[in-house]
């Protein structure tokens, strides 16, 4: 039985989906698609439509999972260690926790069916990874509904990821759940739609000639009819809003904007350096045509269209912005050829210390603040003179899970530094202020990770979000790209037009940036 309270803007979810059966639901960030999901497994379980609903989530996030479903269900609970800290979830039956080692897994796999006289658990909970490695284990629970949390993780068609979920996972019952259904382009909502209900848009040679017009060369000219393809998706998905009115009491307001840093001479010297290698870079390449530079970060193959080497540098430089101490580390040939880097001053990393600083003056404020390179998380936890959390993408999801709940603790640390490891799923309610100290290139994204702490859950009346710029440089271009991604995701999920559907030329526009600087 659901034991949780949902609020107003909630049920509508939930009822669409029990009526469709399959249902994208994309609530953005922090309005509680997780007590939705559970809120409609418990109806579907208590009808006996399902004995097993299977939830599939990122991996840092199964037990933060768990202790919703102890929180939001009656089922009977049991309390485990996480890093020293204790939390509650359901007991098996009630609940199987796959997670670990190959053996470990298999062994908790097996008890899916193994619990005598044809019981089955009510949930099972697992990674995505688990789904691509165990695949055939996964496949014998036969559940009747099937959870994708943070659905993006299937947006790229061709990912081994993608194509076993949609192989592998296809239950009567499909609940697909993100806050950010385009994270880039409309064809990430395909992608999901595909599995959710595949009904909706259709074959993709029909959507590719309906909604998007390319270059001779392919890559994308521009999107189009989007008004359409926003009333086709909403067949199948439930949207809700941060501003919808009826969304808006329960949250906090938001305080977002930039906190620019100039650089010093010697730091300016090295940018204007290797920002003029850029420019040079760019310049022989423009008769590629449009291309997006954020793809290289989607892991496409820039060496294919002769961008290798102004990759290397737009990195470096980003690199350089943050901290040279990040190029220093680094042995590739293009530092190689810029010589050694004798620069020490870091005025980004010195504005930040001043600004976290000013923040924890004030008793109760906790800080996230987000970095895309690992190493600028040490880095940043050097300099700040308190103790400091950690969290990124190599830790197990135990540890994870044992890292939030330390930051969460009244008693505990002030300050958690997370790599963009962090951006999907976790719920920082505890947190007053969030801080990018670099961008993703990714607009879904930069509203997942500004989306953390803006929660109906939160402890705070008001939050804040800083954006750390470096004044005059491409971190300025970055952050006017990445909203204009956002606007064109608006157009999908939300009916918003942009003024334009056309796709800037990157590689032209960012030279003549560089240029004109």
């Amino acid at each position: 039985m659901f034991t949780g309270l949902l609020h107003p803007y909630q049920p509508r979810a939930v009822d669409q989906f029990l009526a469709r059966g399959k249902t994208l639901v994309a609530y953005e960030m922090g309005l509680g698609k997780t007590p939705i999901a559970i809120a409609a497994a418990e109806e579907l379980l208590g009808c006996k439509d399902i004995t097993t609903a299977l939830l599939v989530v990122p991996a840092a996030l199964i037990y933060q999972w768990a202790q919703a479903l102890a929180q939001f269900t009656d089922l009977p609970t049991r309390t485990i260690q996480l890093k020293r800290q204790p939390i509650v979830v359901p007991a098996e039956p009630g609940l199987v926790i796959v997670d670990g080692p190959p053996k470990k897994r298999w062994r908790q796999l097996a008890k899916c069916s193994a619990f005598g006289e044809n019981r089955t658990p009510d949930y099972v909970i697992m990674s995505y990874d688990t789904v691509v490695s165990d695949t055939r284990k996964v496949r014998r629970i036969r559940a009747g509904m099937v959870v994708l949390d943070e659905a993006t993780a299937i947006k790229n068609f061709g990912a081994e990821r993608t194509l076993t979920i949609k192989r592998a996972l296809t239950p009567p019952y499909r609940l697909a759940l993100t806050g950010t259904p385009v994270e880039n382009r409309p064809e990430d909502a395909y992608s999901i739609m595909e599995w959710a209900d595949p009904g909706v848009l259709g074959p993709f040679d029909l959507f590719e000639k309906t909604y998007i017009e390319r270059y001779s060369n392919g890559t994308v000219a521009r999107y189009k009819n989007l008004p359409v393809l926003h009333a086709k998706l909403s067949t199948a998905m439930v949207r809700a809003r941060r501003s919808d009115p009826d969304v808006k009491p329960f949250l906090p307001d938001v305080d977002h904007a930039t906190w620019h840093v100039d650089l010093d001479p010697t730091n300016q010297a090295m940018y204007d350096l290797m920002a003029k290698d850029l420019l040079e870079e760019l310049s022989s390449l423009r008769n590629i045509g449009s291309f997006d530079l954020g793809a290289y970060y989607s892991g496409a193959d820039m060496n294919a269209f002769g961008l290798g080497k102004a990759m290397a540098v737009q990195q470096a430089i980003e690199m350089f912005l943050d901290h040279p101490a990040l190029l220093r580390d680094r042995d590739t040939d293009y530092i190689r050829r810029l010589g050694q880097i004798y620069v020490t001053s870091t005025p980004k990393l010195d504005y930040l210390a001043e600004r976290v600083g000013e923040i924890l003056e004030f008793p109760g404020n906790k800080v996230l603040i987000f970095t895309r390179w690992l190493g600028m998380l040490s880095l940043i936890g050097q300099r700040l003179p308190l103790r400091c959390l950690l969290y990124q993408g190599e830790m197990t999801p135990s540890q994870k899970t044992g890292v939030v709940a330390q930051f969460a603790a009244s008693d505990g640390p002030r300050v958690l530094i997370s790599s963009h490891a962090g951006a999907y799923g976790t719920d920082m309610r505890m947190v007053s202020h969030l801080i990018n100290y670099d961008l993703p290139w990714s607009g879904g994204m930069r509203s997942q990770i500004n989306g953390r702490h803006q929660r109906a859950s939160s402890e705070f009346a008001k939050v804040y979000i800083r954006d750390l710029i470096v004044r005059g440089t491409i971190e300025e271009r970055k952050l006017s790209m990445l909203e204009y991604k956002q606007s064109i995701a608006a157009a999908v999920a939300d009916g918003k037009m942009p003024r334009s559907g056309r796709i800037e030329n990157d590689l032209v526009g960012l030279a003549d940036f560089l240029a004109n600087c």
